[in-house]
């Protein structure tokens, strides 16, 4: 029994596995794969059963199913295409600045800009910098050379540590939410209004707890999060309604950078499109988003650039419309000298 084998492997690793699966079932070996990868469960399966709110709702021959098919039986609903879900918006004021960069990771420096109503995306291998370059943005690990300045109202002010960062209006998704997101062992209210208490607190550092329950109940509507009360213990929500717990936070606090680091990995279909709503209401509103995954169909189909590291160099940006898959794949393989250049091309080919 294997639940979401393949979440935290690249797709060459993913691959392996499945060759692995496919001759241990060849023995005689049954497998039950879960996993919210749907082009994977569709691939390595031989039937498959989808389930909505505790119930199976379909058996069937894994050939019988299209990837539409099953989001709309897992949902209960049609989705809308990829083009509603990001439809062109002219990019406004610049908001942050990253100018030449270098830290314990980078040796050579980074730069580049973030637009008001722009999703970027952070795209590369496992280990190509994806999570050390938003960590060093919001101010979690020091840089040595360049600045990273936030525009507001005019003025420029520079990030130097993660505190600074949130009262210039940045907030910080991380990856592991597990262990570096919620407070295990507190509510789900604490967790999602700990970041904007100020907002809640009088001058005397006193919270206004009826104006935090409000705040609570609004985004639990808003984000629609599965939950039987605001004081329900955040650690047994399930994944994607954590996730969305998280996301909330920064939502109140009004955020207009928001750093998300693998914003969706392991949440249901219902959740992932949620949250993909939400990202581009944001971009509406004209915040500036960056997004780092390590799912290349993800950031296609959310963003506007994607900025693409290899083994620790920002090595290509490309824009909608000037990108393909294996054009994004060829740039995060471009600092990896050692692969050989069959396997790298088999790799991309897939």
């Amino acid at each position: 029994i294997l639940d979401e084998p393949t979440a935290a492997l690249s797709g060459a690793q993913s691959d392996k596995l499945h060759s692995i699966i496919k001759n241990l079932a060849g023995e005689g070996i049954t497998f039950i794969y879960i996993s919210h990868r749907l082009e994977d469960v569709r691939s390595i399966s031989d039937t498959i059963s989808v389930m909505r709110d505790g119930e199976i709702v379909k058996s069937a021959p894994a050939s019988s199913y299209s990837i539409d098919d099953m989001i709309s039986l897992m949902s209960g609903k049609v989705f809308a295409e990829d083009t509603k879900i990001n439809k062109k918006i002219e990019s406004g004021s610049l908001l942050l600045k990253v100018e030449k960069i270098t830290n314990n990771y980078f040796s050579q420096s980074i730069s580049f800009d973030c637009h008001a109503g722009e999703i970027i995306g952070i795209a590369g291998l496992a280990g190509s910098g994806r999570t050390e370059l938003l960590k060093a943005v919001f101010g979690l690990t020091p840089i040595k050379t360049g600045r990273i300045v936030r525009i507001k109202e005019q003025k420029h002010e520079l990030i130097d540590n993660a505190c600074n960062a949130v009262k210039l209006g940045l907030g910080y998704l991380s990856k592991d939410r597990k262990k570096t997101g919620i407070l295990n062992g507190h509510s789900l209210l604490m967790n999602l209004t700990l970041p904007g208490l100020s907002y809640l607190s009088s001058r005397f550092g006193i919270i206004n707890q009826i104006k935090e329950v409000d705040v609570g109940q609004e985004y639990i509507s808003k984000l629609a999060i599965k939950c039987s009360g605001l004081e329900q213990s955040i650690e047994s929500l399930s994944g994607g309604n954590q996730q969305k717990v998280l996301l909330a936070r920064w939502l109140y606090c009004n955020s207009e950078v928001l750093l998300l680091d693998e914003p969706t990995r392991g949440v249901d279909i219902n959740a992932k499109h949620l949250i993909y709503e939400q990202l581009n209401e944001l971009r509406r509103q004209g915040k500036v988003i960056l997004v780092a995954s390590s799912e290349i169909d993800e950031l296609t189909r959310v963003c506007d650039r994607i900025l693409v590291l290899s083994d620790y160099k920002l090595v290509k940006e490309f824009k909608r419309g000037d990108w393909t898959e294996n054009d994004i794949l060829a740039a995060a393989f471009q600092e990896y000298n050692t692969l050989k250049p069959r396997i790298k091309n088999e790799y991309i080919n897939k």
